[in-house]
């Protein structure tokens, strides 16, 4: 219940003495002051009749009816008598639910709201809007309101058309409120019931203390209870440890004082939290500005690769650019953010000031690529600079050569504009030059505008969060407390570190399919990872020369980032640690990646680096199989690792700027010991999410035909691979698309411990229709006429363990699920099951079984 209860506030950076913990239920008050004291909760209330907590909520809650009706129009195109009908209908049948209900007159009461967003975001903001007639002042009032409540909720508003997607017609039948009884005064003080020995822990040790027991039906208000003492009732029992005074309220209710003596002098607001408390407190703060943040971000944007892929990235940084938390998105922005913030200082020096706003892609001086724009803003307390807040996120077009996505291209400023610290205000004034130079030179300046805007948005919550942190706790104990949490997290992986033997664990060449122009020419890849007590390299030596495309990782932004993302996986997956770590800058320090200058994996500048996701990949997954001979429990088998990212783009001439859809199409996992591989979920770095089908056809001229698990079967192991997706998209009108793919030939993802290989990806065109071509894993710029489709297999992961070993109801199970055939069970798996019955044959699969271990 302790860690129940800390998940939900201190880690979320709620500080404990701002509560009473309120004890319901028959366990609860057995427990509460536990608890509390744990925590620093101050107090303890107990209700008088905890046993029924939930009940007297249902009794003392008002009746609410909410009747929904989508509407999707804009307030400037409004159908006025459409609307009206719809508002008219729902508020008659509240009414008649209320009436049913026995709610009539002034306990019934009808209000109106509406779900809106400014036209090209995909979330939207509950707002209330008017009774009555809908005219133009309705409309008027109505707008007012959603810029009011977006502006509440995000801390902005737009100058933007403005969409209603839902109304809603809410009504609520009035229950009075409940009469809560006082009790009669104390005239004296309580008497026990009986006294027993009871034991109780005091400072970690068992002590047994003469207890008196008292009867909750015989207390009254004033009466003051000195602990230890347990309190009886019907439907609980409430223990007051050692110390803790208990005072019964004028409604009854036990209130138990569970501040520690000398703590009680502090005031109830001072800093004087017992020391770890406070320090998971600030974490937990630092956590929870970083996720609100993101949630601002994915919510305010207007691309779909942001707010349903989630490509973003948001978090707090200290005043050395330092990361203190990050948001739970994708790992390579938060593992760049921290370089970006670093490039921006080293950019500025001095010229960073109070109320400044930067962008910030430059892939030589911290991004991770240029497309992924990073926002930072500076903090200040009482004029001194004490720390950032940044968020970055993928934009859909930075101008460039081609639309979207692109390989081919011959240095950085090929692939579009490069903001290299560019102040997009300065001390609290928009620099109007920069926005507009930086909105006429791209194919879609209405998203890029949205998106950038939604960074700042997230940015300036950030700081408002962290400057409410410093005025509650003092910059001194903030910042104390931030260097604490570094240090424990590198403590941390360091730990775990070290429980792995010295060495140098090689893993075996692997290729690359080309670089996206000389096609047929292979790109090695050479990982060696290295454990020296408690630090880690990944020695890329061997690896591809740097290409002549934009098949290139920058050092810093991308190469870095990935090697101490998949690091903390190894060492401290949150599912599988016995404590939270948090992720920041404390786990850049035990790992180091050696990359030689000039190389695919540390290119000279200017260089281009735009498509630089795969090769990261193929490096985390190459450091998996060398370090999986001395922790096989924490590794997969060989995953999808490829990035199959495509993009779509035409010119659009009602808006009169290009449609760009970025598209992230799902690979999958290897299994691992104890659990096979995820299917059609995105690996390792990446880890967007799937864009939804309703959200490319609603907003886009394509169609989706196909969008399921590929056929073939998945790659046997005693815990089988993950297993990829198949998609085929048609387009509707003449379309510009190109491709960053992966493993198309000869180099499948590897099975490990007798498990089998994973399978190759690909994409064709038109397939099994005329004009049918299979097409290269890379590409830019080709041409789709209206009425062509595109089909493409992401690659299956590999599987772990023998085979033979798979329990054959497992093997059964994926049989009726389609995974395989009866052959290959046969063949792959050494089960035999009766085709017409369905059923394993047990003692000819044992035979069978020990037949092929025989000749193992």
């Amino acid at each position: 219940m302790t860690q129940s209860i800390e998940l939900n506030s201190v880690r979320r950076g709620y500080d404990p003495r701002d509560f009473t913990l309120v004890a319901a239920g028959g366990a609860g008050p057995l427990f509460a002051c536990d608890i509390a004291l744990e925590l620093d909760i101050p107090r303890v209330l107990i209700p008088p009749h905890p046993g029924i907590t939930s009940a007297t909520g249902l009794l003392a809650t008002d009746v609410l009816h909410e009747l929904v009706a989508t509407v999707m129009e804009r307030l400037d195109r409004l159908n006025v008598s459409g609307l009206t009908d719809t508002l008219v209908d729902l508020e008659h049948q509240a009414g008649e639910q209320l009436t049913r209900d026995g709610y009539a007159g002034d306990r019934a009461v009808i209000t109106r709201q509406a779900d809106c967003r400014y036209v090209g975001q995909g979330y939207e903001v509950r707002c209330e809007v008017p009774g009555g007639a809908i005219d133009d002042a309705w409309i008027a009032a109505a707008e007012q309101s959603f810029h009011e409540a977006h502006e509440r909720e995000y801390g902005q508003r737009f100058d933007a058309k403005v969409q209603i997607v839902n109304v809603r017609v809410m009504g609520v039948g009035l229950v009075p409120p409940l009469d809560w009884p006082e009790t009669e005064a104390a005239s004296g003080t309580p008497t026990p019931s009986v006294t027993r020995d009871v034991v109780f822990e005091i400072d970690g040790e068992p002590r047994t203390l003469p207890t008196p027991f008292y009867a909750r039906d015989e207390l009254s208000a004033g009466h003051e209870i000195v602990g230890p003492a347990i309190i009886e009732q019907y439907d609980s029992t409430t223990v007051v440890p050692p110390a803790l005074v208990a005072a019964i309220d004028r409604h009854g209710n036990i209130v138990i004082d569970c501040t520690r003596p000398d703590d009680r002098a502090q005031g109830e607001h001072g800093v004087g939290l017992a020391t770890p408390v406070l320090m998971r407190v600030i974490g937990g703060a630092f956590q929870s500005i970083a996720m609100e943040m993101s949630s601002i971000l994915f919510r305010m944007s207007y691309s779909s690769i942001i707010r349903e892929s989630e490509d973003l990235g948001a978090g707090i940084f200290d005043c050395d650019g330092n990361e203190l938390a990050e948001s739970d998105s994708t790992p390579m922005f938060m593992g760049a953010m921290p370089k970006i913030v670093k490039g921006v200082i080293k950019e500025l020096g001095e010229d960073i000031h109070d109320g400044d706003v930067i962008a910030h892609n430059h892939p030589y001086k911290g991004a991770t690529h240029s497309p992924d724009i990073g926002i930072v803003v500076p903090i200040f307390w009482e004029g001194e600079l004490v720390a950032f807040s940044g968020a970055s996120a993928h934009l859909l077009d930075i101008g460039g050569a081609y639309p979207g996505m692109s390989i081919d291209l011959v240095d950085m400023w090929a692939e579009g504009q490069i903001w290299d610290a560019l102040k997009l205000s300065s001390k609290g004034e928009r620099q109007f030059t920069a926005w507009r130079s930086m909105l006429t030179n791209v194919r879609t300046p209405t998203h890029n505008k949205g998106d950038i805007e939604a960074m700042i948005a997230a940015c300036e919550r950030g700081k408002r969060r962290f400057v409410e942190l410093i005025r509650r706790y003092g910059k001194d104990v903030v910042l104390e407390n931030a260097n604490a949490w570094l240090d424990y997290s590198e403590r941390m992986l360091r730990q775990e570190i070290a429980k792995v033997p010295d060495g140098e664990y090689d893993v075996p060449i692997g290729w690359m399919d080309d670089d996206g122009k000389n096609y047929g020419t292979r790109l090695p890849i050479k990982v060696k990872v290295i454990i020296d007590g408690d630090t880690l390299t990944i020695d890329t030596t061997g690896s591809s020369s740097e290409t002549e495309t934009a098949f290139n990782s920058p050092y810093m932004g991308a190469v870095m980032s990935a090697a101490t993302y998949i690091v903390r996986t190894i060492f401290l997956d949150e599912a599988t640690h016995d404590v939270f770590v948090p992720q920041n800058e404390g786990m850049l320090r035990p790992v180091k990646v050696i990359a030689p200058e000039g190389s695919i994996f540390n290119p000279r500048f200017p260089r281009a680096t735009k498509a630089r996701f795969c090769q990261i990949q193929r490096m985390v997954d190459f450091t998996l199989r060398g370090l999986a001979p001395v922790i096989p429990e924490k590794i997969t088998a060989g995953n999808s690792a490829a990035t199959t990212f495509f993009s779509y783009s035409g010119f659009d001439p009602e808006d009169d700027e290009y449609w760009v859809y970025l598209e992230v199409n799902e690979g999958s996992h290897g299994g691992r010991m104890g659990a096979d591989g995820w299917d059609s979920v995105d690996s390792l770095v990446a880890n967007t999410r799937n864009n939804p089908i309703e959200e490319l056809e609603w907003r886009f001229p394509m169609r989706t035909e196909r969008y399921e698990l590929r056929d073939d079967p998945a790659a046997p192991g005693r815990w089988r691979g993950g297993i990829g997706t198949v998609r085929v998209n048609r387009f509707l009108v003449d379309t510009i698309i190109a491709s960053e793919g992966e493993r198309f030939y000869g180099d499948p993802p590897w099975g490990i411990f007798g498990g089998h290989e994973g399978l190759l990806a690909s994409t064709r065109k038109n397939p099994d229709e005329a004009g049918e071509e299979d097409w290269p894993s890379k590409f830019t710029n080709y041409r789709m006429a209206a009425g062509d489709c595109v089909e493409i297999v992401v690659p299956s992961s590999g599987g772990y363990g023998d085979p033979l070993e798979r329990p054959p109801t497992q093997v059964l199970d994926d049989l009726r699920d389609g995974f395989h055939t009866l052959q290959q069970a046969l063949d792959d798996y050494g089960v035999v099951i009766e085709p017409e019955t369905m059923t394993v044959d047990e003692e000819a699969t044992r035979v069978l079984r020990a037949e092929r271990a025989s000749t193992a």
